[in-house]
């Protein structure tokens, strides 16, 4: 599940990268990055809220405006990119101990 979850981040950051190459000349940028949490609006804007609104009736209004809000607001590659690579972490530690 773990490497599953690795090669769907890895997917979403190579289209989030087509994507901003592609719409970058479009609208007169070189490139223009996207952020995370822009992506995901565009996909599904209502689950984004209701993150938002989960984080902080669970755990604190301050974590969702410290913590969770500016990694939302890295750009889209560089987000999914890195929980790509936390997933193919997690799947080779896990698949050491299987064995």
């Amino acid at each position: 599940m773990r490497r599953f979850l690795a090669y769907l981040c890895s997917a979403l950051a190579l289209g989030a990268l087509a994507r901003d190459v592609w719409t970058g000349p479009m609208q007169g940028a070189p490139l223009l990055l996207t952020s995370t949490a822009e992506f995901w609006a565009a996909a599904h804007r209502g689950s984004l809220v209701a993150f938002g609104a989960e984080i902080e009736a669970m755990i604190s209004t301050a974590a969702w405006q410290e913590v969770v809000l500016p990694a939302l607001l890295l750009p889209a590659v560089a987000g999914f990119g890195a929980l790509a690579l936390l997933f193919f972490l997690l799947a080779r530690i896990g698949g050491r101990r299987a064995r």
